[in-house]
């Protein structure tokens, strides 16, 4: 069974110049978070559409 959730906001960058202070905001952006409990599913997603699934 797949079931796909789509989620919508805005994604910051950010630049970490010490750490041991705060990091600096550069801009915004976009983020995609995959879950997978098998590494055969991420192997068979890569094959099957690369462009979404590049990790």
């Amino acid at each position: 069974m797949e079931t796909e959730y789509f989620l919508q906001g805005q994604a910051n960058r950010y630049r970490i110049t010490d750490p041991m202070k705060d990091a600096q905001k550069i801009d915004s952006g976009n983020a995609w978070i995959g879950v997978s409990a098998q590494r055969n599913g991420i192997e068979a997603m890569k094959k099957w559409n690369l462009q979404r699934c590049s990790i």
